[in-house]
């Protein structure tokens, strides 16, 4: 309901929508700044995607089930890899 009434009460036409908030193209320059605003859109738009269907993936194939339940072993102090942490 949120994202309907946000589209809605933007103000924005039907024809807006394709240049995704540029304004219309003037100078010379415009189509080319406006494609490159389509495709940074676009590949917002592709890795957000990706990462929403590796996020769910993980969930449901690395989910616990509620009978068994162990404690992954515990790892403490790898002097080396901390110091090294603390340089970097």
């Amino acid at each position: 309901t949120a994202g309907l009434i946000l589209a809605t009460a933007t103000g924005c036409t039907y024809e807006d929508f394709p240049r995704l908030g540029m304004p219309t193209p003037v100078t010379e320059e415009a189509p080319i700044i406006l494609s490159l605003w389509q495709g940074s859109w676009a590949a917002a738009l592709v890795t957000g995607v990706l990462v929403w269907a590796l996020i769910l993936w993980a969930c449901f194939a690395y989910r616990r089930t509620r009978t068994k339940i162990e404690v992954p072993p515990q790892t403490r102090y790898n002097m080396p890899l901390e110091a090294l942490y603390t340089v970097v």
